[in-house]
């Protein structure tokens, strides 16, 4: 009779001795291919020491037990290995990978890249689909992955009058939509119970144009063309196509009908920019300043609109308007309008009593004085400088290297001496002696030596006090050092006596 066509599971023949043989075998058979549990597809050698039950997919190139039969399942059974051919259609569940193979006729395949997931009527994750939500998914978050240069999410609609939109609600109770709502501008809406609808912002899809119905700083927003209106009540809509009733400028105006804004229109006779502040006059206006930026300066103007600052036409600031107390002047002002600094042509930066930068033309020449408090500070004056301070510590560097004094001291004779001239009494050093005992850096200084050999020699007294200084300096520290070396001989010899 042979084998079955599919799984070979032999037939046991009519008269056959020793059925239970044949009948045994195709049991063992259907034990290794019927519900296919495959521990591990990766193997081209046996393992060691496996149990009866365990079944592998043989991966070429088979060695040992396993050679010739690449490709084949391979079951354990008493200790050794049968081999079956696989049959198309038979299914596996790998362990190891916890995947599910499909046999195809030629090699097994993943059940997923088979499997043909196409035109489903409803599918429901971790939910209920229904024929509203034909895809429903239920999840704290979902995640659309890029593959390759990007990922988009489309919302596709047929015509311009369907809605393609992002719905966000409350309890399945719409509370804001983005995206094309009934036409193709792009809105962002609002609704407090799901059927009322606000537009809070649009898009115009033609120029970019954004439209705010409303504005609101807190909780109370109002109407943003109930709040902006022109000087004779045209509305915000008039006032940008120009309908207010004034050919060469739109207004915008407060809510007491008081001009504080107003802008000159591209083509017409006024050119200009202004801002007012009611009560108070003009605040900002360029009267000279063409929507076309062809000609004129930019002109700044307070107190009714008399010019006190401009940019001209070269790009230079000036100051137009000179101040009665201080010229052509920029002030800095505290809260209290008090004047705390000025800069201006002809007179001084002045800081008040912290000190003063003076950019000046007097009729003696041009100066530039530089002054940090009190009256310390340097001045150039028609090229030469002069320094000052309140300490000459801000002009000096100390020298890291000091000179040593001690022979030049040495070397100095000072004393008492009688006026050969008039006998009179005197006391310090003597001009000639010093000069040729004092080392270079100070001969020049305290020595003036005559040009002329017959010439008086004189001798500064206060740079030799200074060096007189210097040496005491170091007598106090050679007897510093000298104390400290007796302190501690007297140490060590207290220390030898008590040791005795």
């Amino acid at each position: 009779m042979g084998n079955t066509p599919r799984l070979s599971l032999p037939y046991i023949a009519q008269g056959q001795a020793q059925k239970e043989v044949t009948h045994n075998d195709a049991l063992n058979t259907l034990d290794a291919l019927v519900n296919l549990y495959v521990l591990d597809r990766d193997l081209s050698a046996p393992p060691g020491s496996p149990a009866d039950g365990d079944t592998y997919l043989v991966k070429a190139t088979g060695t040992d037990d396993w050679a010739g039969q690449d490709g084949k399942i391979a079951f354990c059974l008493d200790g050794g290995w049968r081999f079956f051919a696989p049959a198309k259609g038979l299914i596996a569940y790998v362990a190891d990978e916890q995947t599910i193979l499909v046999y195809t006729g030629s090699e097994w395949a993943g059940l997923a890249a088979i499997l043909s997931l196409q035109n489903l009527s409803l599918l429901g994750v971790n939910t209920t689909a229904d024929t509203t939500n034909k895809l429903a998914v239920k999840s704290s978050a979902i995640l659309f992955d890029n593959e390759g240069n990007g990922v988009q999410f489309k919302v596709n609609k047929k015509a311009s009058s369907d809605t393609a939109s992002l719905l966000f609600q409350t309890d399945y109770s719409g509370r804001a939509e983005v995206g094309l709502t009934g036409d193709d501008d792009f809105h962002f809406k609002v609704s407090p119970d799901g059927s009322s609808w606000t537009d809070a912002i649009k898009i115009n899809r033609t120029n970019g144009g954004i439209v705010i119905p409303k504005l609101g700083i807190g909780t109370t927003p109002v109407n943003v063309l109930d709040a902006v209106q022109t000087a004779n009540g045209a509305s915000m809509g008039s006032i940008l196509n120009d309908s207010d009733g004034s050919a060469a400028s739109a207004r915008w105006a407060a809510s007491n009908g008081t001009g504080v804004a107003w802008v000159g229109v591209l083509g017409q006779s006024f050119g200009s920019f202004g801002v007012y502040q009611a009560g108070t006059g003009m605040v900002f206006a360029s009267t000279g300043l063409s929507l076309t930026a062809d000609s004129g300066p930019i002109r700044f103007a307070a107190n009714g609109g008399n010019e006190v600052a401009r940019f001209g036409t070269d790009g230079r600031f000036q100051m137009t308007g000179p101040d009665s107390s201080n010229g052509q002047a920029i002030s800095a002002v505290n809260s209290s309008g008090t004047e705390i600094a000025y800069l201006s042509l002809g007179r001084n930066y002045n800081l008040g009593t912290a000190g003063q930068i003076a950019l000046a033309t007097p009729s003696g020449g041009g100066s530039v004085l530089v002054q940090a408090g009190g009256s310390g500070g340097v001045q150039l004056t028609s090229g030469s400088a002069s320094w000052s301070a309140i300490s000459d510590a801000h002009f000096k560097h100390v020298r890291s290297v000091q000179t040593d004094y001690r022979s030049a001291i040495q070397a100095l004779w000072v004393g008492d001496f009688d006026w050969k001239k008039d006998g009179s009494f005197g006391f310090g050093v003597l001009a000639q002696q010093a000069y040729d005992a004092l080392p270079d850096g100070l001969r020049d200084i305290i020595v003036n030596k005559p040009a002329q050999d017959d010439g008086a020699w004189t001798a500064a007294a206060e740079p030799v006090g200074y060096l007189a200084l210097w040496g005491v300096k170091d007598i106090y520290s050679l007897a510093e050092a000298l104390s400290n070396r007796v302190a501690a001989l007297e140490a060590r010899i207290a220390a030898l006596e008590a040791a005795r």
